[in-house]
């Protein structure tokens, strides 16, 4: 086991350099008296009850933290140590780049029939709407997007009423925020949030436009103007863009480009690249993730019950697993990583999509790497009861993923585990690879780990 050291210090002891990756541990913050992460709720009229937990997360140079918690039956946003506000609903938080901007999407309940939403970025209320969706924030962290519904409100029977969706594209200038507004569309992709790509730059979306979902690319140096393309039969949409930013492929529900035809016979979930269907030798096809040196495909299959992953065009890949999660490219694209799941039972009405990672809790989990050539030599990782955040450091051959064990959560490097806390974040490389980085609960104490 490797050891690692948990530096007791005041907390952010050391000056903060936003954006600089921390190399030392520290005690980052408490989370305060009064403040809890998980909060029991009543439902239906006979008693029920359910648990709903909140994740912390750590900023990605490990300076900063933040979370969703509980306090007199209200949702705080706390950041650090400070707490911002209260609000009938509210999401994880999203950090930018670094620790310096942080935003929640929150919500109050106004009336019987109406809502009032915001994103709360860096302790401040923007963009008042009736709904807001998942926001996405960039990786430069200097825009986030997200989906509204103008004159949303609550039906009778205790839905959203339908209407018109627009989506919303905020950058920053200077010290403050200015939003963007686009097009009305029949409806939004808000299954899962938008995605960036090509550095942030590029932005992508799902619309239902007449009664046809189609896939929306905004480019940021094109003045953010809305393109569409492809149509498709669901919103249960994941997408892929390489590293060029002018190829797509994503994830559908129906049928091929060409619609139906007899050869299609029933619905199926299939990856649309372009006017090409991927992945017609296999049951079902989708979840792909571009090469970051060209235009090869890492993509989840399934076939009489079994999942896997085919890299480009082997489709002469066996699929062996009960479920496969998202395949990650080491920054080389000569390996490829993805964690792979035993005893979860029947797949086969999940979807392929990202949504559903997520949702698999059950059976043996482990990490397996291979070539993205020739023939798969595999290694295979211990096995565990969870498993998240599976990442290649800059060098492509050490690779470091956070697990679930019976004395709770751990990072894994190089397949040795580190200690056991109640919780981790995600892993973060130095640029030489030579550190891991990543943030630790115990208790109430959020610590930054370095190894």
């Amino acid at each position: 086991m490797i050891e690692t050291t948990l530096a007791c210090v005041a907390v952010l002891a050391a000056p903060q350099e936003f954006g600089t990756l921390r190399l030392e541990s520290a005690l980052v913050a408490t989370i305060p008296e009064g403040i809890e992460l998980e909060m029991e709720k009543a439902w239906g009229d006979q008693g029920q009850t359910y648990t709903t937990k909140q994740e912390v997360r750590w900023s990605p140079d490990g300076w900063q933290v933040a979370y969703a918690g509980f306090q007199d039956e209200k949702n705080v946003a706390v950041v650090g140590e400070e707490v911002l506000g209260n609000y009938d609903y509210m999401n994880p938080p999203l950090f930018g780049g670094s620790g310096a901007d942080v935003l929640f999407r929150v919500g109050n309940r106004v009336s019987k029939s109406k809502e009032r939403w915001w994103i709360l970025i860096n302790g401040k209320e923007f963009g008042g709407e009736d709904w807001i969706g998942d926001p996405a924030f960039s990786p430069a962290g200097d825009c986030f997007v997200y989906w509204t519904k103008p004159g949303a409100k609550i039906t009778s029977g205790g839905a959203y009423n339908r209407v018109d969706q627009v989506f919303v594209l905020a950058t920053r200038k200077g010290k403050s925020w200015k939003r963007k507004k686009g097009a009305k569309w029949d409806d939004g992709g808000t299954i899962e949030p938008p995605a960036f790509h090509r550095g942030g730059e590029v932005v992508t979306t799902f619309v239902l436009d007449k009664d046809k979902w189609k896939l929306m690319v905004i480019d940021r140096e094109k003045r953010g103007k809305e393109q569409t393309f492809g149509n498709f039969m669901s919103p249960m949409i994941s997408v892929a863009m390489n590293a060029r930013g002018n190829a797509w492929a994503a994830t559908n529900y129906g049928f091929g480009p060409q619609g139906w035809t007899p050869e299609a016979g029933e619905a199926r979930w299939s990856l649309i690249c372009g006017e090409r269907e991927l992945g017609r030798a296999y049951d079902a096809a989708g979840l792909a993730v571009y090469s970051p040196k060209d235009d090869t495909l890492a993509y989840r299959v399934r076939h009489e019950g079994k999942m896997g992953i085919v890299v480009g065009d082997d489709e002469d890949h066996e699929p062996q697993y009960d479920y496969v999660y998202a395949p990650v490219w080491s920054p080389d694209a000569k390996r490829i990583a993805y964690a792979v799941n035993e005893g979860v039972g029947d797949t086969t009405n999940q979807g392929m999509y990202a949504y559903w990672d997520e949702k698999i809790g059950e059976g043996e989990v482990w990490v397996v790497q291979h070539g993205t050539k020739g023939k798969r030599e595999v290694e295979e990782g211990a096995r565990y009861a969870k498993v998240r955040h599976v990442t290649f450091g800059p060098k492509s051959r050490r690779l470091a993923y956070a697990a679930k064990t019976q004395d709770g959560w751990t990072m894994v490097v190089d397949e040795e585990a580190g200690e056991a806390y109640d919780a981790v974040g995600e892993p973060r490389f130095s640029k030489d690879g030579k550190h891991v980085a990543h943030g630790a609960r115990r208790g109430r104490e959020l610590h930054w780990i370095v190894r």
